[in-house]
């Protein structure tokens, strides 16, 4: 919400809550989680109701207006659900060249449009989610990539992540697949450079890295510059080693249940 109240009108959110929200007539406000439907409709009105939003910061709150004209749906979700993950180490830190790639990768990897989600979940149906993420340490990280699936299809959404790790670290990224990322990176960095708190902030943590108070642009300065066959030797050495697989499933839970 404070993404889309900034987008319509940063100086007036309360107009735009009050026209979204109070009076919202084909509103959605969805509750994921392991509530009844009595426990999220509660949830839902507290949320709603719990800001002010007046013109006035010190006007006095006004009484909390319960839901009218509120249609319902509850669903429950198969409870047989499984994660997958599998995690390979990046081996480098935050202060390599390399490092500076860590964003284009990440970009690449995730979304609706990214190949890993396309394959496992559009194409294939076997995931309602799958995403990289990344942890990176001073000399060493990570990256993981996760799933979450039905119980009998974990084996091979194991196998898929293991695949998309295979193509990256032989193939790299399709040239749409970097433009695409490489655009979106640099749009990022050019909004958060537009932003003095934002510049200061991550100049003084480059200082503190040792870096120097320029590293934030000779950080775009990498990306801007960096090519898709470039990128292939990043790639391969973080999906071309060793991989480590977790899987949680019901079956374990019942078997640590039973213990």
């Amino acid at each position: 919400m404070p993404e889309v109240m900034g987008a319509a009108n940063p100086a007036r959110p309360h107009a735009f809550v009050a026209r979204i929200v109070r009076q919202a007539s084909g509103a959605v406000l969805a509750l994921s989680g392991d509530l009844s439907e009595r426990e999220a409709v509660n949830a839902a009105e507290r949320i709603v109701t719990a800001g002010t939003w007046a013109s006035d910061p010190l006007a006095r709150p006004a009484p909390p207006k319960p839901f009218s004209g509120l249609r319902r749906w509850a669903g429950t979700l198969p409870s047989e659900q499984a994660v997958a993950a599998v995690g390979m180490q990046t081996p480098f830190g935050v202060e390599s060249d390399e490092f500076k790639s860590v964003s284009l990768i990440l970009e690449a990897c995730n979304g609706m449009s990214s190949h890993l989600f396309q394959t496992v979940r559009e194409t294939l149906g076997l995931a309602y989610y799958a995403a990289l993420r990344g942890f990176q340490g001073f000399s060493t990280g990570s990256m993981t990539f996760l799933a979450g699936t039905e119980a009998r299809s974990l084996d091979r959404v194991v196998e898929l992540l293991r695949e998309e790790a295979r193509r990256l670290a032989d193939k790299g990224f399709s040239q749409d697949e970097f433009d695409a990322a490489k655009k979106a990176v640099l749009f990022a960095m050019d909004a958060e450079a537009s932003k003095p708190g934002a510049r200061a902030a991550a100049s003084a943590l480059s200082e503190y890295l040792g870096e120097g108070f320029l590293a934030p642009w000779r950080a775009r300065a990498l990306t801007e510059a960096r090519t898709r066959d470039g990128l292939r030797d990043v790639l391969a050495s973080i999906f071309g080693g060793g991989a480590a697989v977790a899987t949680v499933s019901p079956e374990k839970a019942q078997k640590r249940a039973k213990k």
